[in-house]
Order: structure tokens, then C-alpha cells, then sequence
């Protein structure tokens, strides 16, 4: 490459021989301005892209603790749920085997009543048949 805008020969130092000029194309240096630009156009598009990134992290975080949360309820629920059915199929176990003993005594009860009248109804015919029989 032996062009004047990228060899040392495009070069001009100056007086204090801290600094030195460029040779170069103006529309090169158009070229390089706007790349200038456009860089840092990029980087604060950049910014604020990582921003945004940032934000919906957090959002992201958020509804993921929210979901967490209602996943904890769910479980709770379906516990409390089964721990309900477990109790109520206990409750009917208990219901049909005390419906099954008041059963029982209903009909000892009856057949001691129907004894009962019996053995009064006899005591009466009896009684009846001693005092005014014959």
C-alpha cells in the first residue's frame, strides 16, 4: 500500500512536534466522521438496549416468583383438598357403622316394646279373666 492517505509520508509534524496533520480525501474523512457518529449513536443504543434487557430481567424475575407463588398455593390447595376427602370418606366409614348400631338397637328396642305389650296385654288378660272370669 503506497497510498499518500496510509503511509507515513501523509504525515506533517508540527512546530511543538507533539502532534502531527493527516493527508488524507475529504470524503474519507466525511466517511470517518460519520462512522464517529454512528458509533456513538451505537453505543448509546447499546445502553439503552442493556436497559431494557434489565428491565424485563426483572420482570421476568417478578413473574417467575409470582408463578413460584401460585404453584406453593396449588400444592397447599390440593393437600387441603384430599386431606378433605380423605376426612369426609372417614366421616361416612363412622356414619354408616353408627346408622348400623342405631339400626340394631331401633330393632331391639322394637322387640322388647312388642314384650313388653305382650307380657302386659297377657298380665291384663289374665287379671281380667281371674276378676271376672269365671
Amino acid at each position: 500500500m503506497t497510498s499518500q492517505s496510509f503511509c507515513q509520508t501523509a504525515t506533517k509534524i508540527q512546530l511543538d512536534k507533539k502532534d502531527s496533520l493527516i493527508y488524507m480525501p475529504k470524503q474519507l474523512a466525511v466517511f470517518l466522521i460519520q462512522d464517529v457518529v454512528k458509533s456513538d449513536a451505537y453505543a448509546e443504543e447499546i445502553a439503552v438496549l442493556n436497559d431494557n434487557l434489565k428491565v424485563k430481567d426483572k420482570i421476568i424475575t417478578q413473574q417467575d416468583t409470582i408463578i413460584s407463588l401460585y404453584k406453593k398455593k396449588e400444592t397447599s390447595y390440593l393437600k387441603t383438598i384430599s386431606l378433605h376427602e380423605d376426612t369426609e370418606s372417614e366421616h361416612t366409614v363412622q356414619i354408616q357403622d353408627l346408622t348400623h348400631k342405631l339400626e340394631k338397637k331401633r330393632r331391639r328396642l322394637r322387640f322388647w316394646q312388642t314384650v313388653a305389650i305382650g307380657a302386659i296385654g297377657g298380665i291384663v288378660g289374665v287379671h281380667y279373666n281371674w276378676k271376672y272370669g269365671q
